[in-house]
């Protein structure tokens, strides 16, 4: 280490050192030496410049990015924090380096886990760079790369592709080094994103860009091809070409890296382990080869030890590593060790891939290497964990407020999750208003949206601290939504069975589990998903009705009669789904399903036990022999045993008939212009409160409306029910009018509201139904039928605190809907202690044998309601 005549550093040799530490750092270099020699040089530098030297500052940050290349990135994070304020205090604005310190800062953020944070973070500083070096400067352009990474992490992938678009637009026809680094680092990202997203195809052209650039940046170097950026870049490379499954050139791309990988940085290294799990894809999938299948465990079995050494056991690509290594010792018959390596993965609070695993259960259960019993307790498990999302996450939320009462303490944890909802939203609107270019940017939103996050976090913070000091106990509430299958068989009746069908795995197979109140078992089902999804989409096409219906565009057409049934599709599905388990449910008579995959689309109901025996009679449709209850996931069962929590006094509210005239020239006036009055449903409303024996609970016309909503104390009420048009997001109902933004009722205007009461308002509502009843359209679909089986109307509603949903799959015909709902809630009133799913079922078995309509025999008719949840107290 050179130094001056009295043993400190001069400028000239402090600049010298740094400059070499840096190239070893952005080119190519053992990044633990580079830590080393600059952890000994800070000492030297802060005994020459002082502790908070521009000097001092450069060496602590190379270290921490010397750090985060390690991937120790908590331990990054922390020193970033360090760094920051002390260069904000001591540098001058305009000084690169306190840019490079911030930006590394967000970067840690990012890549420690604190995605939202991270996007708070960095919208500050992006809109602080632009303004003060314009947005095509590299330092404007390198926060912005971290706000694109966040925006990924978060699965923002739309507003993540923006970012990398606009830096990949800005440093095309750059020269400087620092621009075309940040060039390539866009591409090569770019190509992970739209791998992540589905879109591998896609990935191969700037992922060739990127590693172009980075060979040229980094051909002074004795091993251009081995710099860490270009072993990235093709690795991701390799990952387009295994998803889209060309192994021939994947084993060409990955070979003789492999190789040289293995000269210069040892078999022992994390690039060769990125690029030995490659090769072992190759391998195991090269026609069937038993050698080389072995060559590929053999590799793999390699790569799970050096990942372990140095990855977090949640770690992604060790995950991976150990996925694969248990499917391909499932497929050589090897379960015992398969099982083995994906308990490493559940030991340390880690999911393995659910159809690989669920894959090596099967066979284990199969093959006797496990009895049933201990894979079944696995695979339910299994199930329950990872469907915690979307309405399972809803519900999981609902019932960890159920269970902490109705006092302050249930009030305050629901207040912790509003303000962590409202705080996630705040982030992903700021994230994406940032996204833009600078000229096409709302400058004075931005800074109500980060005045409005600063608020929200400064109340989050408030209750947190009044929760941890007040509520101590409210922690035993927050844990582990899963039930076992003891519990769950307690809190089965005698004629009641659980039916989990999981139909969403795209490789390995399909599985059902089965538990009544003495027996379970769990089985694979015999056909890839792929079928069952054109038998689930020829059952969709089927039913689609748009004559008076309930929905935005009820207006555009004429009548258009449902196509014929397709008998054979929902019969081979009942056989295929459930005919293993014909026997166990024989003699009960209420089935809850929790769905999951292709068959969240369509209501259990219509599944076809018998044919019909001839052209005149009807088909056994599975709601003759069931009454069904789909549940948001398996843990709503608990929400029956909450009994005790404290019952609303008045039976119902009910919103019907509302107005839709549209008196504006603004979008939502044009909506609701557009929309078919329902003037029966002021009967059918009229019929349920009467049914409940609740004359004052209803609100029509103009008094239908989102203010009056809004200005009532929903949680004195046991049912709300809205009888009006369920719109989905997108819906414009043939105006030239700005779509809407998220799923909405429509309700009467006025107020001050629009008359549309989104899934976010929705939300904010604090409920204590036991049932809410949506006679609308389109209410239990999400946005893409198989990937998320309830709406967002329906989420919010239970988030709000609704126990139970009665929704639809699909427009439904606004008079059947009215004799279904009128004969329900009558049955109900009729004989109180009949459940709500039976209840559902005599009415529509009431529409199939009696029907004021012959057309109502049709499932488009009578099957697009489904009941969500438990609305029954015990």
């Amino acid at each position: 280490m050179p130094a001056g005549s009295d043993d400190r550093l001069t400028e000239a040799e402090f600049r010298e050192v740094a400059d070499s530490l840096l190239a070893m750092q952005v080119g190519f270099g053992d990044h633990r030496q580079v830590e080393l020699t600059a952890r000994q040089l800070h000492t030297m530098v802060v005994e020459s410049f002082g502790r908070d030297s521009a000097q001092a500052l450069e060496v602590e940050w190379l270290i921490a990015d010397a750090t985060i290349r390690q991937s120790r990135f908590e331990e990054a994070l922390q020193m970033a924090r360090s760094i920051a304020p002390r260069a904000n205090r001591q540098l001058d604005p305009d000084d690169l380096l306190l840019w490079r310190i911030f930006n590394l800062l967000v970067q840690a953020t990012v890549q420690s886990g604190h995605a939202e944070e991270a996007q708070s973070l960095g919208a500050d500083m992006l809109v602080e760079a632009e303004k003060r070096f314009g947005m095509d400067h590299f330092a404007a352009l390198a926060i912005r790369l971290q706000m694109a990474r966040a925006a990924q992490f978060l699965g923002q992938f739309e507003t993540s592709r923006t970012h990398f678009t606009r830096i990949i637009e800005a440093t095309a026809r750059s020269p400087g080094n620092w621009q075309r680094q940040i060039h390539a680092t866009a591409l090569s990202e770019f190509g992970v994103l739209l791998n992540d997203s589905g879109k591998p195809e896609e990935a191969l052209g700037p992922l060739n860009d990127a590693i172009a650039v980075y060979l040229d940046l980094y051909s002074v170097l004795k091993h251009p091809d081995m710099a860490p950026d270009v072993l990235t870049a093709v690795a991701t490379k390799a990952r387009a070409l295994w998803y889209l499954e060309r192994l021939d050139l994947l084993e060409d791309l990955v070979a003789p890296y492999l190789s040289r990988i293995e000269d210069v940085y040892g078999r022992d290294s994390s690039h060769w382990a990125d690029f030995a799990k490659f090769m072992a894809l190759a391998d195991f999938g090269n026609g069937g080869d038993p050698v080389r299948a072995e060559r590929g465990i053999a590799l793999l079995r390699e790569v799970e030890a050096i990942y372990a050494v140095d990855r977090s056991p949640q770690e992604r690509f060790l995950l991976e590593a150990r996925d694969l290594l248990g499917m391909f010792l499932a497929k050589t018959g090897r379960l015992e060790e398969s099982l083995d390596v994906f308990g490493r993965t559940l030991e340390n609070d880690a999911l393995p891939r659910g159809d690989f695993y669920l894959y090596a259960l099967a066979l284990a259960a199969r093959d006797g290497v496990w009895d049933s019993a201990r894979a079944g307790e696995g695979v339910l498990d299994y199930l329950q964990v990872a469907h915690l999302k979307g309405a399972a996450r809803a519900q999981a939320l609902l019932n960890r407020r159920l269970a902490a009462g109705t006092g302050e303490a249930a009030s305050v944890l629901r207040d912790v999750s509003d303000a962590e909802t409202a705080i996630s939203l705040v982030r992903k609107t700021l994230a994406a208003a940032l996204s833009v270019p600078a000229n096409e940017r709302d400058r004075l939103a931005e800074t109500a949206l980060r005045e409005r996050l600063k608020q929200l976090e400064e109340s989050r913070n408030a209750i947190r601290q009044r929760m941890d000091a007040e509520y101590p106990s409210l922690a035993a509430v927050t844990g582990n939504s899963s039930l076992s299958k003891a519990e769950i068989q307690s809190l089965l009746g005698e004629d009641e069975a659980l039916v989990i069908l999981e139909t969403g795995s795209q490789v390995g197979i399909p599985m059902a589990l089965v538990l009544t109140r003495d027996s379970g078992f769990w089985y694979s089902i015999d056909t890839p998903p792929s079928n069952i999804a054109a038998a689930v989409e020829a059952i969709r096409s089927s039913v689609n009705l748009e004559l008076n219906v309930r929905a935005a565009r009820s207006r555009q057409k004429d009548k258009v009669d449902p196509a014929a049934f397709p008998l054979d599709a929902a019969h081979w599905l009942y056989r295929t789904l459930l005919g293993p388990a014909e026997q166990d449910l024989a003699g009960k008579s209420h089935v809850y399903f929790d769905l999951r995959g292709p068959v969240t689309a369509i209501p259990p109901g219509l599944l076809v036990a018998s044919m019909p025996a001839d052209d005149t009679a009807q088909p056994e449709w599975l709601v003759r022999r069931f009454a069904i209850t789909v549940l948001p996931s398996t843990s709503a069962l608990r929400t029956a045993g909450l009994g005790s929590v404290r019952q609303p006094a008045l039976p119902v509210l009910a919103f019907a008939d509302p107005v839709f005239a549209g008196t504006g020239n603004t979008a939502p006036s044009a909506l609701r212009g557009a929309l078919r009055p329902l003037p029966e449903t002021a009967d059918e409303a009229a019929a349920v409160v009467s049914a409940l024996d609740a004359s004052d609970g209803i609100r029509l016309g103009a008094d239908a409306s989102e203010a009056a909503l809004k200005a009532m104390d929903l949680e004195d009420y046991r049912v709300l029910y809205f009888a009006t048009h369920g719109l989905v997001a997108g819906d414009i109902a043939g105006t030239d009018r700005a779509p809407l933004a998220e799923p909405a009722l429509a309700l009467t205007a006025g107020g001050g509201e629009d008359g549309f009461l989104t899934a976010s308002e929705i939300a904010q509502l604090r409920l204590a139904a036991d049932w809410v009843v949506l006679s609308a359209c389109n209410t239990a679909l999400g946005a893409k039928p198989g990937a998320e089986p309830l709406s967002g109307l329906a989420q919010a509603f239970l988030y709000a605190g609704a126990r139970a949903l009665m929704v639809s799959h699909w427009p439904v015909e606004s008079h059947s809907a009215v004799q279904l709902m009128t004969d329900l809630f009558r049955l109900r009133a009729e004989a109180p202690p009949m459940r709500a799913a039976e209840a559902h079922r005599q009415a529509i078995l009431s529409m199939l044998d009696a029907p004021e309509n012959p057309a109502w025999t049709h499932p488009a008719y009578w099957a697009p309601f489904i009941l969500v949840g438990v609305p029954d107290r015990r």
